[in-house]
């Protein structure tokens, strides 16, 4: 392959828009071709029509653990807690599938894990309505 950065998870999807719903809820996820700031985050909030938005990087610090083609795994560890961190993993299963899988970590411990299907989303994210802090 003659372009070696095609190669890596996050330039391939860079700018994609992905969705799921999960327990009635609608999650949007952004990815970037940026190593400080992976993806962003869209979660409905129901009660205020409206959606709570993050970047990556609001929770702590972020660090790429895996970038390949069909493979991501982004590890967000709490700014004053080693101890406390997000394990995001993130399978191409093909172009319009992606697998994600979050594992929470308390005190080094595995805490909760979810699982989720996203598909690729033909939604404005722009339009998307944030909601005021505190909702």
């Amino acid at each position: 392959d003659s372009n070696p950065e095609k190669n890596e998870f996050l330039a391939i999807y860079n700018n994609t828009e992905w969705e799921t719903l999960e327990s009635g809820q609608k999650i949007y996820l952004k990815f970037y071709d940026n190593l400080v700031n992976p993806l962003d985050l869209w979660v409905e909030f129901p009660e205020g029509n409206c959606y709570v938005y993050q970047k990556s990087s609001d929770d702590g610090v972020v660090e790429v653990l895996d970038n390949t083609k069909s493979l991501l795994v982004i590890k967000i560890t709490e700014d004053d807690d080693a101890d406390q961190y997000a394990l995001l993993i993130v399978t191409a299963t093909n172009e319009n599938d992606l697998v994600v899988i979050l594992e929470e970590y308390e005190n080094g411990e595995l805490d909760g894990r979810v699982e989720y299907n996203l598909d690729e989303s033909s939604i404005n994210l722009d339009d998307l309505i944030i909601c005021p802090f505190p909702v």
